[in-house]
């Protein structure tokens, strides 16, 4: 009965496993220790374009990585099969020549303290590294508006705490950033008896509005002026 017990766990770990291999969202090749592939899942079928047919009994290294990254990559693969785990991002190319950013994990494959191979594990993160430099892109093109525009511009936290001012607002209202900074925004430019309809426009901004105003704000020297 022990026997029989032990047998239907190893067969329902066996099953867990196939499942996970078959229909994980990342590409997967399993290797021996001589670096040769023994058998890859679907999405490592769909992300480099090999069939198992073609590529079973290959190396992983020189079928996805390019001329130039081949000698690091193949150290990556020999640093896994000494039993060290390996976590890396970097570029890997499908077999039309499609470049792809990858997180790149090894995991030793060990048995009765040896390494018998291990798996290549890639999980696809082109599409966040394109909006990571997309998000970068436009904070640089924000910063230079909000440092160049010829108005004097503001920006404030959901407190109405003051966090960044433009050069023009120094030249407008007389106060640099260390003055003001973490001081409230309605307290600043508006006189005493003023700030609670201030306060108010405040408020709709955050709230998702747009606010388009005249009147008049005091600067430093208790200077008005009309914007």
């Amino acid at each position: 009965t022990k026997e029989y017990q032990a047998e239907q766990s190893l067969n329902r770990q066996i099953k867990v496993f196939e499942s996970l291999f078959s229909n994980s969202s990342d590409a997967i090749v399993r290797i021996d220790n001589s670096q040769k592939i023994i058998e890859i899942n679907e999405n490592f079928e769909r992300f480099f374009g090999y069939t198992s047919e073609e590529i079973i009994g290959q190396t992983t290294d020189r079928l996805i990585s390019s001329p130039d990254e081949l000698v690091h990559n193949t150290g990556l693969t020999e640093t896994l099969l000494s039993g060290d785990k390996v976590v890396i991002e970097g570029k890997r190319y499908a077999k039309d020549g499609t470049a792809r950013d990858f997180l790149v994990q090894g995991v030793p494959i060990t048995l009765e303290n040896e390494v018998i191979g291990g798996y290549g594990i890639f999980t696809n993160i082109t599409d966040l590294k394109n909006a990571t430099k997309e998000i970068a892109a436009q904070k640089v093109i924000f910063e230079a508006l909000f440092k160049n525009s010829s108005d004097a511009i503001i920006r404030f936290d959901a407190g109405h705490n003051i966090v960044a001012i433009n050069e023009n607002f120094t030249s407008l209202f007389g106060y640099t950033l260390n003055e003001i900074k973490n001081q409230k925004l309605d307290q600043i430019l508006i006189s005493e008896n003023d700030q609670e309809p201030t306060v108010e426009l405040t408020n709709r901004v955050l709230n998702g509005e747009r606010i388009f105003y005249e009147g008049q704000r005091k600067g430093k020297q208790n200077r008005f002026v009309h914007v």
